[in-house]
């Protein structure tokens, strides 16, 4: 049980729901972690997650005519969990603008499929539409005007390797270092 006035919507967990295979890039069949792993989180910047990635399923939202959620910040799952990945399965709705904030900075995110992108193959093909945030951004879900939003939504594990940050960063003193006591 949980207030409306605080978050509207329904939701399968990961327990309920189990994702098959989907068609890649070019036509083969993938998991959706693959897919996910090799064309949205490859495409991050080294510095955005430093450390081996793991992308978990979470859950299926579900945000009908009126579906909404006020600012909250993810539950974390696991030491691990990093960041948050939304991505939205195409279905027509209005409304329903993802809004990050954080540090006195706001982004209003449309995380909507409805978008068009040109493709010499297909220009109505839609674009697959997804979001990446640490887990410490608040975040809310604006009111859903018409039809349905349907977004899946994983944790980003962030593994990192402490023992070689040290390694390199012991290497990087014993290279630098001149042997001198000049602060004696």
């Amino acid at each position: 049980m949980y207030d409306e006035n605080v978050r509207r919507g329904k939701e399968l967990t990961a327990e309920q729901l189990e994702l098959g295979e989907v068609e890649g890039p070019k036509g083969e069949k993938m998991n959706m972690n693959s897919l996910i792993k090799g064309d949205i989180l490859s495409t991050l910047s080294k510095d955005f997650l430093r450390g081996e990635v793991e992308v978990k399923f979470y859950k299926l939202a579900i945000y009908e005519p009126g579906g909404h959620f006020q600012v909250h910040r993810d539950t974390v799952h696991d030491p691990d969990h990093k960041a948050t990945l939304l991505v939205e399965l195409y279905s027509e709705h209005k409304g329903g603008k993802l809004v990050l904030e954080k540090d006195g900075k706001r982004v209003d995110w449309i995380l909507s499929s409805n978008v068009k992108r040109k493709k010499e193959e297909n220009e109505d093909e839609p674009m697959l539409r997804w979001c990446l945030f640490y887990t410490d951004v608040e975040h809310r879900v604006k009111k859903v005007k018409s039809g349905v939003r349907i977004v899946l939504q994983f944790d980003v594990l962030v593994k990192q390797s402490w023992e070689k940050e040290d390694q390199t960063l012991q290497k990087n003193d014993s290279e630098d270092s001149d042997d001198s006591d000049d602060d004696e």
